[in-house]
């Protein structure tokens, strides 16, 4: 064919709120066009869970996509079915998500996928081989950093002896006039894309040219409001001499015979590495990645860590129950899906309701794990997180944690009966039994919810001094330095795990020729797990305060100055209740603020020269059956 190929392509996705609404103004009368106009070639790129719903609630949507797609009019892309972030995945979860979505597409519309799109434009070479394993011939891209002039054509690309098509979405092509939607009439905006095209390329190179157009809902429902799609066909229809041709990618390639071999660097969309920008370790030239973004956004960093983890324990687990196996891998496919990490629509990083849904389907797929198997409690070390250091993963009957050398503090616990992850907060309030070593003016400032940057123990790194994973213990140390006057003090943090929570044993020691004065705190952080509700009535609180029992608002900070003997948080949602009994009377503070709940206990610290104190706090987590 001696002219431009216009490959017209709609996003029906996980960036698409309200499925309903988007078949009744969108998806349905694009059906109903396409079907009476069969010159008119189309592309759908349809999410695994998108294509479940129309399955269950428009089956006659899809019966008439099966029949478009029978007579080559339309194509439906693959991708993996829970539309997952494929670099993060070991190549056996990209595999098994790319395969589900075929089958689902077979089952559906008849043909299965040839092509895939990439939810987000997250990109590695080394994902070509899993690709090419699952029958992929070509992927779409969007916002590659690439040259211009030769992005009207497609690429090959090659890793380890596989290759794959690349097809380049152009957004600066879109017939928008402006951000609300106004459009273009269909004869300039095709001339304005021949020219673009002409004025860079050699014109023996036109024939071999593609332009691939993705619409959102959105887009496409104005494209069918303004009666667009119909125009454009009389335009390339009356007007052969503008040697435009609709084509799906299938079509496309069949006929296609330029190439340009080139390679790829690792990126994503430019609308979410925006907000990876302030990590700046790739250098200026280069495009960021995935992993700058979680640079940023430690939230999803610790989701990822505990991704992995999970796939690892199903990877380790032989034997058993093939069954319960096989839906754990499928909640881990889940808990994979992009938009539990990112906004989709805006880039930014996802929010906490999405990151809990994730942690929900974790758990799930944990406990299925444990029940193919005889499940033993155990304590092991290990880099969960992959910085170079060791934590300590506690497998236990209630939960999982992980209990982390920075800070000696429990950075991640995930209720497994109830699948709440308590420490899915934000970067700066996140973990149970942070400790803090106050003067009394910082301890002022702490206590009415003010900024203190004295940081004693917060972020030190605490060394090994015991792990005895037989009777459950991990003894910690680390050394700080106090005040301005930089005091050394020693505190030392002794763990014992039971099956039903932790027992903390403080040991703070004054190393310095000086008198210390001032107070020590441990610091309770709880996430929001539920979103039906404010986080006030989420949880309610109760303590044991000179002998009386009293109940605190948490819709105020409460500020109790000693005789706390036991603290008690009810989650109504999770039915769970979660006791803490320090041995000795202690102040209480306790705020909610950005979906976090803290409590923290503090005593007044009056150590001599060479002296220490020793503090307790039993942790309990009791399930309300």
């Amino acid at each position: 064919m001696n002219g431009i190929s216009l490959c017209l392509e709609l996003s029906f996705d996980e960036t698409c709120e309200n499925p309903e609404e988007a078949y009744q103004n969108t998806l349905k009368p694009l059906l109903s066009f396409l079907y009476t106009h069969p010159r008119f070639s189309f592309t759908f790129a349809i999410s695994g869970k998108k294509l479940e719903y129309l399955s269950v609630e428009h089956p006659e949507a899809l019966e008439i996509l099966r029949e478009l797609t029978s007579r080559n009019q339309t194509e439906v892309l693959g991708n993996g079915f829970y539309s997952p972030i494929f670099p993060l995945l070991f190549p056996l979860d990209r595999s098994g998500q790319i395969e589900k979505m075929n089958a689902k597409v077979r089952e559906t519309v008849g043909k299965r996928p040839r092509g895939l799109f990439l939810l987000g434009g997250f990109w590695d070479s080394s994902l070509i081989p899993s690709f090419h394993t699952c029958g992929m011939e070509y992927v779409h891209f969007k916002d590659i950093s690439i040259d211009e002039s030769l992005s009207y054509f497609p690429y090959i690309l090659n890793e380890q002896g596989k290759k794959i098509i690349a097809l380049i979405i152009k957004d600066s092509f879109l017939p928008f006039l402006d951000s609300e939607n106004k459009l273009e009439l269909p004869e300039n905006w095709l001339k304005k894309i021949r020219y673009k095209i002409q004025s860079e390329n050699q014109d023996d190179k036109l024939e071999n040219a593609v332009i691939c157009l993705q619409f959102s809902i959105k887009q496409m429902e104005s494209l069918i409001l303004s009666d667009f799609l119909n125009e454009t066909e009389k335009v390339i229809s009356q007007k052969p001499s503008l040697l435009f041709f609709l084509e799906t990618p299938q079509q496309y390639l069949k006929h296609t015979k330029y190439f340009v071999k080139s390679y790829f660097l690792p990126g994503m969309e430019k609308k979410i590495s925006q907000w990876a920008k302030s990590a700046g370790q790739n250098g200026a030239n280069q495009p960021l990645t995935i992993y700058d973004f979680f640079s940023v956004y430690e939230q999803n960093q610790h989701l990822y860590e505990r991704t992995l983890y999970v796939s690892m324990l199903l990877s380790q687990s032989h034997g058993g129950d093939k069954m319960r196996k096989y839906s754990a891998r499928e909640h881990i496919w889940e808990a994979q899906s992009a938009e539990y990490y990112i906004d989709l629509k805006t880039g930014q990083v996802a929010n906490e309701k999405n990151r809990q849904m994730a942690y929900r389907a974790l758990s799930e797929a944990e406990n299925l794990i444990r029940e193919s198997r005889n499940f033993t409690e155990s304590i092991t070390s290990f880099d969960y997180n992959l910085d170079g250091l060791n934590e300590y993963v506690c497998q236990m009957e209630k939960f999982n944690a992980v209990i982390s050398l920075t800070g000696a503090k429990i950075s991640d616990l995930s209720i497994l009966f109830s699948g709440a992850n308590y420490t899915s907060t934000s970067k700066s309030h996140r973990g149970i039994f942070i400790e803090h070593l106050f003067d009394f003016k910082e301890m002022d400032d702490y206590l009415n919810q003010k900024e203190v940057k004295s940081d004693v123990f917060e972020n030190l790194i605490f060394s090994e001094k015991k792990c005895d994973t037989r009777r459950n213990q991990i003894v910690l140390e680390g050394e700080g330095q106090f005040s301005p006057l930089k005091m050394p003090v020693i505190l030392t943090k002794h763990y014992t795990v039971t099956s039903d929570g932790f027992i903390v044993q403080y040991i703070l020691r004054n190393n310095s020729p000086f008198l210390l004065k001032g107070f020590f705190v441990s610091e309770i952080n709880f996430a929001q797990t539920l979103f039906e509700l404010p986080l006030e009535e989420q949880y309610n609180v109760e303590v044991i305060s000179s002998g009386m029992r009293q109940e605190l608002p948490l819709s105020e900070n409460c500020k109790l100055e000693k005789g706390v003997s036991h603290l008690q948080i009810s989650d109504k949602g999770e039915k769970t209740i979660l006791v803490f009994e320090p041995n000795e009377e202690a102040g209480l503070s306790t705020n909610a603020v950005s979906s976090v709940f803290t409590s923290s206990f503090y005593w007044t610290v009056d150590l001599a020269v060479d002296r220490a104190i020793e503090k307790t706090i039993k942790f309990s987590i009791i399930h309300k059956k």
